[in-house]
């Protein structure tokens, strides 16, 4: 099928404002957001321009961009949360959606730690590193009933995005990767997971990715979670983040602070974007400003506790991928 002026109609109007039309027709939803699709209408349209079309299963709003000569631009035009529900749904190009779980078994009083496994604050990489893994557990083996096999995301020096999967061998370190920079989660919503395991469907110990030269780590899968929860991440090149909603949560009868952190990548120092005062209880912050990362920028996400600890505390954070050419 094609367009059909013959089925586009106006609701009325004809004031300079933009006007609103309907359209119906038997084409889908692809075919009408395809290029080019409604240039026979361009002596009618005009940009900023909404057209409601009606197909076969669904309803979509269209605005104009611009009209130049016969060539008719449009983009599909929605609600936040109806536009959410389309990244969820793959609906739109160049965008996607990661919730990122992270998490500490180690929070103390005193000074603010990075939310991942280890504990602590996560030195990161100044340049490119070898990386090797190894578990807790000796039944994380290639034969064993544990974790079998681990997929790690992570960037290289120049921010491009990279995988490495591995054949565990226990407590023996198995060599990985030599261009090592930061971790990437964005991918699958964590830095490493188990991709493949035994009859236990998941890994027995500790499973550690860590710098061959001093034993430094660099994500943690803890035992029989699957996937790391490393609180960093970096965003790859061509790429922006944009933080969306964040969920704190504080154990029973603790009290502390969670704070997000952010490093430009033009700029060698971390600031803060907010500390949130948690006890005993579960935060959801909305983030209406849907705040920005750009490519090589690094966020982490640290807590401290008002008691002696350790606690455990958790984030999630919900993030918008966008591609710079989106």
């Amino acid at each position: 099928m094609a367009f059909d002026f013959n089925f586009l109609s106006n609701t009325g109007g004809t004031s300079p404002a933009p006007i609103i039309y309907t359209y119906l027709t038997s084409d889908n939803r692809n075919q009408v957001l395809a290029a080019n699709y409604f240039n026979d209408a361009s002596p009618k349209l005009r940009e900023d321009d909404l057209i409601a079309v009606v197909t076969p299963n669904t309803e979509l709003k269209v605005r104009v961009l611009s009209v130049v000569g016969r060539v008719v631009t449009v983009r599909e035009s929605m609600a936040a949360k109806d536009f959410f529900v389309e990244v969820r749904k793959g609906n739109v190009p160049g965008h996607s959606l990661a919730g990122l779980v992270q998490s500490s078994p180690n929070i103390t009083s005193g000074a603010f730690q990075d939310l991942w496994f280890p504990g602590g604050i996560k030195i990161l990489a100044s340049g490119a590193e070898d990386l090797e893994i190894v578990s807790s557990s000796a039944t994380d083996a290639a034969a064993g009933d544990g974790g079998r096999e681990v997929t790690f995301y992570y960037l290289d020096v120049n921010y491009a995005r990279k995988s490495h999967t591995v054949t565990l061998n226990g407590t023996t370190p198995v060599a990985m990767m030599s261009d090592y920079f930061r971790n990437d989660p964005l991918v699958v919503g964590a830095s490493a997971m188990v991709t493949s395991s035994g009859d236990n469907d998941t890994n027995a110990g500790d499973i550690t990715i860590r710098r061959v030269s001093d034993s430094a780590s660099r994500s943690v899968i803890p035992a029989d979670e699957g996937v790391s929860t490393d609180g960093h991440f970096t965003v790859p090149l061509g790429f922006r983040v944009f933080l969306t909603n964040v969920y704190h949560f504080f154990p029973k009868n603790q009290s502390g602070e969670i704070r997000k952190r952010i490093r430009r990548f033009d700029n060698d120092t971390f600031s803060t974007l907010g500390a949130t005062p948690l006890y005993q209880n579960q935060t959801l912050i909305d983030i209406e400003a849907l705040l920005p990362a750009n490519e090589k920028d690094t966020v982490i996400i640290q807590a401290k506790s008002d008691n002696v600890g350790p606690i455990s505390v958790t984030s999630i954070v919900e993030v918008l991928i966008v591609e710079d050419t989106a």
